[in-house]
């Protein structure tokens, strides 16, 4: 992604089993030459920053998608893992469809509050 100041933003790995926040300078390379490939004029650029994070996840790698327990007028989504930014439209409408109407739609029954606490606590 290119940020309006120029600056190019490139990453997004899934390394399983890896649960240290530490950034390796493989894994940047490898970034680095994948985006080489595509874009062979950035092969030059300097490297400005480098993060690490965990993407969040629940237990069973299930969103929530639910009315906060205990709550009104408060629903929460969260716990997409790597489908956040492709669920965030059909997310939203639901969300959107619940809120307006008062009834949560059939297709997010699956990704309720008990469920999530099932799997945390079992």
């Amino acid at each position: 992604v290119q940020l309006p100041t120029g600056e190019l933003i490139a990453g997004g790995t899934l390394d399983e089993g890896d649960d240290e926040p530490v950034v390796r300078d493989n894994v940047i390379n490898e970034i680095r030459d994948g985006l080489a490939t595509l874009l062979p004029r950035a092969a030059d650029l300097d490297v400005v920053h480098a993060w690490c994070c965990f993407r969040p996840a629940t237990a069973d790698r299930q969103p929530v998608i639910d009315r906060v327990p205990g709550l009104e007028n408060a629903w929460v989504t969260c716990g997409h893992f790597r489908t956040g930014i492709l669920m965030a439209p059909a997310t939203g409408e639901a969300i959107a469809r619940w809120i307006a109407t008062g009834t949560a739609p059939a297709n997010v029954e699956a990704f309720n509050v008990a469920r999530f606490a099932a799997t945390t606590t079992g």
